[in-house]
């Protein structure tokens, strides 16, 4: 099972695969921004930056998604509630690991659910894979006047 914040791709067959990833953000009535809050963002190990140059030439880059590529690493900044980013190749037998981040208001569950779906050149599944990143409700965000009797944040009612 992947850790927290993780999603594994793997070449489980001795020739490259298509990887096809989808990206689902909760809750959608707070959907992720561009450039501002929520920030949720997934950097995936892309050397050669193949990946990137994919994923750019799809028509929501920009719209839903943005990208950037830095030190072979490509990062995918979600501004829509669900993301399908366009078919790649992982290299046979390889193994590498995607990480997310999921930063929003506090006191606000936000989750990001990763899949990825790898196909042989025949079309058939060869391995699935899953991955989940969430802020929890830890912090709760206090409505306006609950802060106390005296007006001043902190204080005691």
């Amino acid at each position: 099972m992947p850790c927290g914040c993780e999603l594994w791709l793997r070449s489980p067959i001795a020739s490259p695969v298509q990887t096809n990833i989808l990206l689902e953000y909760q809750p959608t009535t707070d959907p992720p921004s561009l450039d501002a809050s929520p920030d949720v963002e997934v950097k995936f190990p892309d050397p050669d930056a193949s990946w990137y140059r994919a994923w750019a030439n799809q028509t929501e880059a920009g719209t839903s998604f943005t990208l950037s590529h830095e030190q072979g690493v490509t990062s995918v900044r979600l501004g829509a509630d669900q993301v399908s980013l366009a078919p790649v190749t992982l290299p046979a037998c390889a193994r590498l690991t995607a990480t997310a981040s999921v930063n929003g208001p506090w006191g606000t569950r936000l989750q990001l659910a990763m899949h990825a779906t790898m196909t042989d050149s025949s079309g058939h599944v060869v391995m699935t894979s899953m991955g989940t990143c969430e802020q929890p409700a830890l912090h709760p965000t206090f409505a306006v006047g609950d802060a106390g009797a005296s007006g001043e944040a902190g204080a005691p009612k």
